[in-house]
């Protein structure tokens, strides 16, 4: 019987859209520094934000297993204009930029019932998954399920993406999971499935009603994501 259940998050838990390519974020996001004495022209703004951008993920251009951690990013701006800023405000910037280029944000049927459910039965829950930590909590706050997980780790905390085995074996051992107790669930195979089954553990993947099974899938189990419930049941 399991114990330890470790979620994806986009597709698996929430469904978002995210849009940077507005005007308006950038006189909105160039406003908000004003406030803070850090006053940027909008374009400058977006010159500075994609400037400091491109130089993070120089870093690892060549094997995209890196991932940054975008609050650096807003610390960089702040820093440019000699505004030394504490961490609560580096954080209200990010949460400002998501509100911004949120476009849809919703989560998917039965998630909230399933992880209601496992917590009733005592079991452990966690999020780990490629993305921005600062803006999956929020994004888990809005929807309502935030204070329902035991820990939530995203590839900005470790800066490894979870493509590779290492974060996923890292994330297992930071946790103290047990393998045989623990089970792997997520829509995104090669995220979720591949690492899972070369570290011999079992695995859910997570597919639309409407697609077929991956053939010879190293998948535990596969469900289709109308029947998630039946997680209960494994």
């Amino acid at each position: 019987m399991y114990k330890n259940y470790v979620f994806d998050l986009y597709g698996t838990l929430i469904d978002v859209e995210k849009n940077w390519d507005h005007d308006y974020l950038w006189e909105k996001m160039s406003q908000l520094y004003c406030f803070y004495g850090a006053c940027y022209d909008p374009d400058e703004f977006k010159e500075k934000f994609e400037k400091y951008l491109g130089k993070m993920q120089e870093t690892d251009k060549d094997t995209n297993q890196l991932d940054i951690d975008i609050e650096d990013i807003f610390f960089q701006l702040f820093k440019k204009k000699n505004v030394k800023p504490k961490n609560k405000l580096v954080r209200e910037a990010s949460r400002v930029f998501l509100l911004l280029i949120t476009e849809k944000l919703e989560i998917k049927p039965y998630i909230k019932n399933l992880i209601e459910q496992l917590k009733e039965q005592d079991k452990n829950i966690y999020i780990f998954a490629d993305g921005q930590a600062t803006f999956a909590k929020n994004e888990l706050r809005a929807v309502g399920i935030y204070t329902y997980f035991d820990a939530i780790v995203m590839s900005s905390n470790t800066r490894i993406k979870k493509i590779t085995e290492k974060a996923l074996e890292s994330f297992i051992e930071s946790q103290g999971l047990k393998d045989k107790k623990t089970l792997i669930i997520g829509k995104n195979y090669d995220e979720n499935i591949k690492g899972a089954s070369a570290l011999g553990i079992d695995s859910v993947h997570i597919v639309e009603k409407d697609q077929e099974p991956i053939k010879d899938s190293k998948a535990t189990y596969t469900i289709k994501e109308d029947k998630i419930m039946k997680i209960l049941d494994l």
